[in-house]
């Protein structure tokens, strides 16, 4: 049995127990989205939405015995599941990372700058400065260097014509990074709003499903999709139809929630990856990696990201009642930090799942 999972009802918060999903808007998932088995065990039931407090309904959730990937069942339609999406974040803009260093300190501004360097070795832009080789200081601030490649999602540097396509862009933040390093960018994203809010700043985006993109054949160079396949109804279909619009040894980076994390094991149903109902399938690194090979992709490459602390304290909040996202300060405990930090350098039980594969 997986950590400390409870299946009652008075572990709901009270804001999330009303309403339920259209009866007509449920549809059942007898296999495995994933691999396709029959093979299950129920892994959690009774999970509302504690994220948003928009989606209605109570939900089961259900471990594949075969890939150990985890998957609702009844889930909602392609047509309903618009409803669990009238209050998601991404209809905020979040146009650039970049922060403002005039009232950072002389050490702080140094760092900035080592950063900057190597973010124009290592993926591109106009960052350098008169000491260039400042750049192999960041071998010695890895934890810095880290959160750079995650934030640049370890994609290589572009050459002239480099093209690369965004799915489920959000907030837009990342394909203005691309922009600076010089790829040329594309969004794909089925909300009508984001899509106008990334319009409006100029970026090349269309509003639509990634399935929906056809006569593109090994037209990009890099594809990346960050914390969308957990929401797809086949994720399966999307990682087989990246495959075949990437060049020859393009590259693919999916990041997505680990369903087998510390910070599942640690809080159950109240872990912040399970966002019901709009995540409706949460990946094993079995089950990804699996379906990487049978899509024909070749150097699956892993990486840890440190964001324990962050979903910790988040999940620590749900299991209070509390909207996680919501201003209160809390504390996590020593042992629970300690496991959050082995959690950023084991991919296996990070709390996401962060992969680069090439074609």
């Amino acid at each position: 049995m997986k950590g400390k999972l409870s299946n009652s009802d008075s572990d709901i918060p009270d804001e999330t127990a009303s309403g339920v999903w259209p009866p007509e808007g449920l549809e059942s998932v007898a296999n495995c989205p994933v691999c396709g088995s029959r093979e299950r065990r129920l892994l959690l039931t009774n999970l509302r939405d504690v994220i948003f407090f928009v989606a209605p309904g109570a939900w089961d959730l259900f471990e594949c015995t075969e890939c150990k990937s985890s998957y609702l069942d009844p889930r909602p339609t392609p047509e309903t599941i618009h409803i669990a999406y009238s209050n998601y974040y991404t209809h905020v803009p979040a146009w650039s990372d970049k922060k403002e260093n005039i009232t950072l300190s002389l050490l702080q501004k140094f760092r900035l700058q080592i950063e900057l360097e190597y973010i124009s070795h290592r993926y591109g832009g106009n960052f350098r400065s008169r000491l260039p080789l400042t750049r192999l200081a960041i071998y010695l601030l890895l934890r810095r260097k880290r959160a750079v490649d995650a934030r640049y999602r370890f994609m290589p540097k572009p050459t002239s014509g480099f093209h690369l396509l965004d799915v489920g862009f959000g907030g837009g933040g990342y394909l203005l990074l691309a922009q600076e390093c010089g790829w040329q960018v594309s969004g794909i994203d089925s909300d009508l709003e984001v899509v106008r809010n990334a319009k409006n700043k100029g970026l090349n985006v269309k509003q639509g499903a990634f399935d929906e993109i056809s006569g593109q054949s090994e037209k990009y160079d890099a594809i990346t999709m960050s914390h969308v396949i957990e929401h797809m109804h086949d994720p399966v279909r999307a990682i087989n139809h990246a495959y075949d619009l990437l060049k020859p040894k393009g590259k693919v980076l999916i990041e997505t929630p680990n369903i087998e994390s510390y910070g599942f094991h640690i809080f159950g149903r109240y872990w912040r990856g399970l966002e019901t109902p709009r995540h409706l399938v949460l990946f094993s690194m079995l089950g990804l990696r699996r379906e990487l090979i049978r899509a024909g992709f070749v150097k699956i490459e892993f990486h840890s990201r440190n964001v324990g602390r962050s979903m910790f304290l988040k999940s620590e909040k749900i299991m209070l009642g509390l909207d996680p996202y919501d201003e209160t300060k809390l504390k996590i405990g020593r042992f629970r930090k300690i496991i959050a930090l082995l959690g950023g350098v084991r991919p296996r039980r990070a709390e996401f799942l962060t992969v680069v594969a090439q074609k």
